[in-house]
């Protein structure tokens, strides 16, 4: 009962992905997006400190006698995250589907047999694997400082293993907020170099639900608070595909194109400014040509009332 819980959370959140894929369209597609646009994919090696405030005193239990007192230590977990981000066409506002990893996990007791290990054994990789759901709003894009810096404020729904007594399947759903800031260190390099786009990101962390409270056991432990909420994250961000993409193409960077051609040069001027400065251009030509045009055909008009007025010359001598 409890593996088809947990099946039917994870073919949910398959649909879930699967349906964001099938209404993006394609990276080769045009400009335009159907609300949903193209999704970009990144890797995120990630460092995160988990217990960061707040941390809980637990006691040690043992045939329900208390045999030591603590609190909760503060502990480093490296994850690897496959992200998709999904922009959207409303400004600020786009959507991110993870994937989290952890591989160097260790456990004492392995979470589906129950079996624990012994000393000769050591101990078993716990190689967790969470998914999460996010609404990104934007609050500092990157043209607000230069292409250095941007933050933005996730709603999150965590599915991870359940943490609580009353758990009613193997992963649960668990209510997050996350504020990122992430630092663009290569932005001066060529939009085409993906180094551009690669990113350090600062991630504080607030699990609003599904975390042990005070009076809980959980195994053979019982909380006396309710357990940290905190953690923070450092984030590489890699981007995987595409390499370079296309900022023309992302909702919150058309905006921009109109505002900061004077700093590419001339011949990067938006065509509706190239339309207002040069209003009389005929179809099929350039505006420089249309001008030699003009200057050519004066000059021939001049060239023939010359010579029609040196031949007028040279008839009345001759009479």
């Amino acid at each position: 009962m409890v593996w088809s819980v947990a099946w039917r959370r994870l073919a949910a959140v398959v649909g879930i992905v699967g349906g964001a894929a099938l209404l993006a369209p394609p990276l080769h597609a045009q400009p335009r997006c159907a609300f949903l646009c193209a999704p970009d994919v990144k890797i995120e090696p990630t460092v995160t400190v988990e217990h960061l405030f707040g941390a809980a005193r637990m006691e040690q239990l043992e045939g329900g006698e208390v045999v030591a007192t603590g609190r909760q230590e503060r502990e480093s977990v490296f994850e690897l995250i496959l992200a998709v981000g999904i922009p959207t066409e409303i400004p600020r506002v786009g959507f991110t589907v993870e994937t989290i990893f952890v591989p160097f996990g260790e456990t004492d007791v392995h979470p589906f047999t129950g079996i624990a290990v012994d000393d000769r054994q050591g101990s078993i990789r716990d190689n967790g694997i969470e998914v999460e759901l996010e609404l990104n709003l934007s609050l500092l894009e990157p043209e607000q400082t230069g292409g250095w810096v941007e933050s933005h404020f996730d709603i999150v729904d965590k599915i991870s293993p359940g943490e609580t007594p009353g758990a009613a399947s193997v992963y649960t759903h668990k209510l997050n907020f996350e504020l990122d800031t992430a630092f663009l260190p290569f932005s001066r390099l060529s939009e085409d170099n993906w180094l551009h786009h690669f990113e350090v990101e600062g991630s504080l962390d607030y699990v609003a639900t599904g975390l042990p409270k005070a009076g809980d056991v959980i195994g053979n432990q019982r909380y006396l608070d309710d357990a940290s909420r905190w953690s923070f994250s450092l984030v590489g961000v890699i981007p995987l595909a595409p390499l370079a993409p296309n900022d023309s193409d992302h909702p919150s960077r058309r905006s921009r194109r109109n505002h900061d051609w004077p700093s590419r040069g001339r011949g990067d001027r938006p065509p509706a400014l190239i339309r207002r400065t040069c209003p009389r251009v005929r179809p099929g030509l350039a505006p420089v040509a249309w001008s030699d045009q003009r200057r050519r055909g004066a000059s021939r008009r001049d060239a023939g009332r010359v010579a029609d007025l040196i031949r007028a010359v040279v008839d009345a001598r001759d009479r």
